[in-house]
């Protein structure tokens, strides 16, 4: 029996877009209508194409074309005869084909891959040596198809290791150990053994004990800088305070070499400037140099010879997401009331403007680093008004102005009272990181690191940014990322290089080849192949997310659906599944469809007990999927397995097979 993510075709309707020839590609099309200088328009694919053949141009009717030039301004391309493709039935050697190669050639033809001698090696090798099922390895070929994947020795591999290897979570947790035996995981804090912990705790508790002393001692020495007629003894009653020379030691050195050079007073103020900063309850004027003022309870939680440094980082990081905050705020708010008086005097232009603030909103929310600090009202806030332009933009089409103009002017008024203002759990994430790249740390535990940290601010504070930043943090935008660096001229690169693969890739480099180094990158870039952007117009991605579940690293398979425009993902008319793996529940299915932003959700499993236990967390994501702009429609439980399976099928296998309606889950 199979139970399949089946979201009927209609919902989706595919849009047309350009046909991607590659160079040395062979295509069947059929010409057209010929023109001037050997030039014609041909059909491939379904659609028209302007091109230009190298000698006469074929009569109307059938051919076998190959590109020979993509680089002028029309494809140049020869007619060449039928047979030059690899014949179905015929090896080269002129015996039969076997029937799974021969099927896999079929698959080929079916979506226009172009098939050479390189390109049939290689599946050839693949389907006779590699691992994996008949059925598997088809499975494999159909979607690299699909997706028009080049068919290397390496992307078949990746691919295959994505659809069927073994979870990326399973490897990573036997890579982690295979280094080091005593690593451990814990949730929701990775911990290298006890020890560690402890020491974590008490060095903590220390910190916030000794905090008071600390204090005493900078504001007497801030009083004798102010006070004392001798600078020297000042400096020398400094230097004899350990704890007090390890947070302003630069001050200090700075003080000594300004005053052996007779700048007495300049010294004075380089004290004064380094002590009044760590000083509790300065006065107003003094915190209103800064746009957010780290608390107390937080600083105190921070190692006192890396306080410093800590402290004027995240300072002028949240500083300057405050001052991006402001612009932002201000530009959307400006081109909305531009947006609203050109529905009440010239409906017809306001397209354009709204068209630019929505891709504002959605840049503000997906790539602006204050995203990362604010609280999660702020948040909703922000992605509900982006919902609602989308709504004005449909009331548009539909001469609906009064309504439009409405949800615009609503949309402003909400904008515009947003306060930017940072979440203390999200600043304590940011401490805590910043604390850990002061640290070199062990590469096994840079690779539990790239994934845990992201997956804990998840779990902690699940919002659509941290989703994006978990799947950034596993390497899956890795290429994109490095890509946007290199054409931006950014010279930090900070996301690429703290990314899971980027890990991976080190440990490969500092170590050589690792057959559990190997799955795991495989696993990484099967995901990019199969998320890549579709040219049908109908967007598959696959996602294969590790999470950690009472001390396990355990998987999380997502299967995601929807139309594709201009390389965005309608998110109003989709499909989402996700499998999970979990002991405890066994296997669970969620599917998610989207129709006109109403949501209807069927969670499956096959225990009894397991509606009841879940109504309450169905519930509660209900009031979250409303809060963000969906309207609930139904919600349902049901069977993962169908009591009618056979016990034939039992002895299946339960991997779920990725088809182009979702995930057949086969049991």
């Amino acid at each position: 029996m199979q139970i399949q993510n089946d979201t009927k075709a209609t919902v989706f309707p595919q849009t047309d877009l350009s046909v991607n020839l590659k160079e040395g590609g062979t295509y069947t099309a059929t010409v057209t209508e010929k023109l001037p200088n050997n030039e014609a328009i041909v059909q491939v694919k379904g659609q028209d194409m302007h091109v230009k053949f190298e000698g006469n141009v074929p009569d109307a009717g059938k051919i076998t074309l190959q590109v020979t030039d993509m680089g002028q301004n029309l494809p140049i391309v020869k007619a060449v005869a039928a047979q030059t493709a690899p014949s179905v039935d015929k090896g080269a050697a002129g015996l039969p084909l076997p029937e799974n190669i021969r099927q896999a050639i079929q698959v080929l033809n079916q979506y226009h891959i172009p098939i050479s001698r390189e390109t049939l090696k290689n599946i050839r090798a693949y389907i006779e040596k590699g691992p994996g099922t008949p059925e598997q390895k088809l499975e494999t070929i159909i979607n690299m198809a699909k997706k028009q994947l080049d068919f290397t020795p390496q992307q078949i591999k990746a691919v295959h290791e994505a659809l069927h290897g073994r979870s990326l979570g399973e490897v990573l947790n036997e890579l982690v150990k295979e280094m080091d035996p005593e690593f451990k995981v814990q949730n929701p804090s990775i911990f290298r053994s006890e020890a560690t912990l402890e020491f974590h705790q008490t060095g903590q508790t220390q910190v916030s004990g000794s905090s008071n002393a600390l204090q005493v001692a900078l504001q007497e020495a801030l009083k004798q800088v102010k006070t004392s007629p001798n600078l020297s003894m000042v400096l020398q009653f400094m230097k004899g305070k350990q704890e007090l020379l390890e947070t302003v030691h630069h001050a200090v050195e700075r003080a000594e070499q300004l005053h052996a050079s007779g700048r007495e007073l300049a010294a004075r103020q380089e004290l004064a400037t380094a002590l009044i900063n760590f000083v509790e309850n300065e006065p107003p004027e003094k915190e209103a140099e800064f746009a957010y003022r780290i608390s107390n309870e937080i600083i105190a939680t921070i190692p006192v010879q890396s306080r410093d440094l800590i402290v004027t980082t995240i300072t002028k990081k949240l500083s300057q997401a405050a001052i991006d905050f402001k612009n932002i705020k201000r530009d959307i708010t400006n081109t909305l009331r531009v947006a609203e008086n050109l529905i009440k005097q010239a409906p017809v232009q306001v397209r354009q403007p709204l068209e630019a603030v929505i891709k504002q909103l959605d840049n503000a929310i997906l790539k602006s680093d204050f995203m990362l600090y604010t609280d999660m009202g702020t948040e909703k806030k922000l992605m509900q008004a982006s919902s609602q332009l989308h709504e004005a933009r449909k009331l548009l089409g539909k001469g609906e102005f009064s309504k439009a103009s409405e949800i615009v002017h609503q949309v402003r008024d909400t904008v515009d009272k947003l306060i930017f203002q940072p979440s203390d759990q999200r600043v304590k994430h940011f401490v805590s990181k910043e604390l850990l790249n002061l640290e070199r740390q062990p590469l096994e535990k840079e690779i539990l690191r790239a994934f845990n940290e992201p997956y804990q601010t998840l779990r902690q504070e699940p919002g659509a940014r941290h989703a994006l930043e978990y799947i950034r943090r596993l390497g899956i935008t890795y290429d994109s990322d490095i890509a946007h660096r290199l054409v931006s001229g950014d010279g930090s690169g900070t996301d690429a290089e703290a990314s899971l693969k980027n890990s991976l890739l080190r440990l490969i480099q500092a170590e050589g080849n690792n057959p559990r180094v190997e799955q795991a990158l495989n696993n990484l870039t099967g995901q990019q192949l199969m998320s890549k952007t579709d040219n049908s117009g109908l967007q598959t991605m696959l996602f294969t997310l590790p999470i950690i579940l009472r001390d396990q690293l355990e998987n999380v398979k997502v299967f995601l659906k929807s139309n594709q425009s201009k390389q965005k993902i309608d998110w109003e008319n989709c499909s989402l599944y996700f499998l999970l793996e979990t002991k405890r529940m066994g296997d669970v299915g969620i599917q998610l469809t989207s129709i006109d932003k109403t949501l209807s959700v069927t969670v499956k499993n096959d225990r009894l007990d397991f509606q009841n236990k879940m109504e309450p967390l169905v519930k509660t994501a209900k009031g979250r999927l409303e809060d963000i702009g969906y309207k609930i429609g139904t919600i349902q439980f049901s069977r993962l397995t169908p009591t009618e399976k056979t016990e034939e099928r039992k002895e299946q296998s339960k991997n779920p097979s990725f088809t182009e309606r979702g995930y057949d889950f086969s049991v």
